[in-house]
């Protein structure tokens, strides 16, 4: 068998062909940095953990003045499904759940991003 190293699919991990592909860890980590620089809330908020018991899930909110961003990310091998709902004031930036009537599907390594404007 031929090492991978040495074959065409060596390619699939240069930047120059990760820069053309969408949907590539060199474009998801673009977005996350953009977010981050985006949203100051994310770099110096303060840091209010969520769901701190939970073995699978990770959630914390991120706060500063009026802006509150939610994150929640699934870091465990099996789907979850948490009570959800999301507020009239608040937007998605990022994710790729499933929503469902008043709860979120949350698939292994799944996440999602939300930014919260407080009155």
């Amino acid at each position: 068998n031929e090492s991978f190293w040495k074959t065409s699919k060596i390619d699939l991990l240069s930047l120059e062909y990760q820069k053309k592909d969408s949907t590539s860890l060199w474009n998801f980590y673009k977005k996350l940095i953009k977010i981050r620089h985006t949203f100051p809330a994310l770099r110096i908020g303060s840091y209010h953990p969520v769901m701190e018991k939970s073995t699978q899930i990770m959630a914390f909110d991120r706060k500063l003045n009026e802006h509150s961003i939610f994150v929640i990310m699934n870091i465990g091998k099996e789907k979850v499904t948490i009570p959800f709902s999301i507020e009239d004031n608040t937007s998605l930036i990022m994710e790729n759940i499933n929503f469902r009537n008043d709860s979120i599907e949350i698939s292994p390594f799944g996440f999602m991003v939300s930014n919260r404007k407080n009155s």
